[in-house]
């Protein structure tokens, strides 16, 4: 009895040194857990944590290549989404006056016995605001008002409303879908992107772009056009070895997907 009381005890003792030391024995801990700080294999995974977070400094400190690129890619990214809140801005006023503009040709349309409001076109055509056309039977006893807003006018207006509206939604989705995205990766300092992945981001900025902020950035509300220097081949000097030694200083990670 007294010597299994001596085994388990010996026992004990050795895997408290092996957890103390860190070292894995393929047993669950008994004394030290592997997530304690104070242990020693916790401080090796504070130490390897503190390393990763801080990986993206490493980055930009050591490699000169890597922070041009990218702080160009943070530029352009502040550029876009300027950009992108004139436009909001912009079109959402518009939609704002053409829905005014829709209500008013509305209370001022011809109206019919039950109160259906009718338009009349350049050929004569009489059409409801659904845009169904009435015969001329439907129009017994009713004077059209030819001062009241015509049905090209009121559609004109109808199709600018829509366009703003679908113009949002597509500023909605390049916020959400892009610079949301592009920020997140940016500002990940356990996972920075690599300079692959860099020339991805820049890409998506631009490939993405809705046509609305496009004009945005072609008509100098933006102070700097996006720069060029990826595509003219600024970074294309890069040797085989340069972004070895860039892919070899942190882990693998999933590639980005936009």
């Amino acid at each position: 009895m007294g010597s299994d009381i001596e085994k388990q005890l010996e026992q004990d003792r050795i895997d408290y040194g092996n957890e103390l030391a860190g070292r894995e024995v393929g047993r669950i801990h008994r004394f030290i857990s592997s997530d304690n700080p104070n242990s020693p294999s916790g401080q090796e995974k504070q130490r390897r944590k503190q390393e990763y977070t801080d990986m993206l400094a490493y980055l930009l400190a050591n490699d000169p290549l890597y922070a041009k690129l990218y702080f160009e890619v943070e530029d352009n990214l502040n550029q876009a989404q300027d950009a992108v809140d004139a436009a909001r801005a912009e079109i959402t006023s518009q939609l704002a006056l053409s829905n005014a503009h829709i209500q008013d040709m509305e209370e001022n349309a011809t109206r019919l016995n039950d109160g259906t409001r009718v338009f009349l076109d350049k050929n004569a055509q009489i059409y409801t605001q659904s845009g169904q056309r009435l015969a001329p039977e439907h129009m017994q006893g009713i004077e059209i008002d030819h001062d009241a807003p015509s049905w090209e006018a009121y559609t004109a207006e109808r199709e600018k409303a829509a366009l703003c509206s679908q113009q949002l939604v597509e500023l909605d989705v390049y916020q959400r879908d892009t610079l949301n995205v592009v920020r997140a990766r940016l500002n990940d300092d356990e996972n920075p992107p690599l300079m692959d992945e860099l020339k991805d981001l820049q890409q998506a900025l631009q490939d993405k772009m809705p046509p609305s902020v496009k004009l945005k950035m072609e008509t100098g509300l933006v102070e700097h056009g996006f720069s060029n220097e990826i595509s003219n081949g600024v970074f294309n000097d890069i040797t085989p070895e340069q972004n070895s030694d860039i892919n070899s200083t942190k882990p693998n990670f999933s590639p980005l997907t936009l």
